[in-house]
């Protein structure tokens, strides 16, 4: 295992954890249950965002990028190793999917929003929140004026709903 600073935030830290098996072909049935997962069959690449965390598996490796410390890095590896595991067992019922998606951009999200720089999303501008949501780091249900019922933007709270499940984003906070 190999700790280091993570390249795409410095507050943060990347995991490369080495594996001594071969994840290469449990890769395609991950595709088929991860839809928000970027596959590369040529590459035998898996990268998909856990929350925040940018995640990219390969036959011999697994990396975690943008982990808050050992202790999350390792939890994620933990939940990796379960959904590993799981996919695995249930590779009898699971079609493999050899297809390449590629995520739309954060302006489809964009697009979705009042576009009011309002801020009480916490960011500075909808662009801001729109990448951040994008990321995973941030749900869409915090744009206010997108979930306030009966509000003047609420009619824009399907259409962000639908992209963002389209783009395997949780679109609304977990309680």
């Amino acid at each position: 295992m190999v700790l280091g600073p993570c390249v795409a935030d410095y507050k943060k830290i990347r995991l490369i954890a080495h594996m001594e098996g071969d994840l290469g072909p449990l890769l395609p049935y991950l595709n088929a249950v991860l839809p928000q997962a970027s596959y590369t069959p040529k590459a035998e690449t898996l990268t998909f965002m856990d929350g925040y965390r940018m995640i990219a598996l390969y036959p011999k490796r697994i990396t975690i990028a943008k982990a808050d410390e050992i202790v999350d890095a390792w939890l994620t590896l933990e939940r990796i190793r379960f959904l590993a595991e799981q996919t695995w067992r249930d590779r009898d019922r699971i079609a493999p999917s050899f297809e390449t998606r590629k995520k739309p951009p954060a302006l489809e999200i964009f697009k979705r929003l009042p576009g009011t720089n309002c801020g009480r999303c916490g960011e500075p501008t909808c662009l801001a929140f729109a990448m951040h949501v994008w990321t995973g780091e941030i749900s869409a249900s915090r744009c206010l004026p997108v979930f306030e019922e009966g509000g003047k933007f609420s009619r824009l709270r399907e259409p962000l709903l639908e992209i963002c499940a389209g783009m395997g984003i949780t679109g609304v906070d977990r309680k």
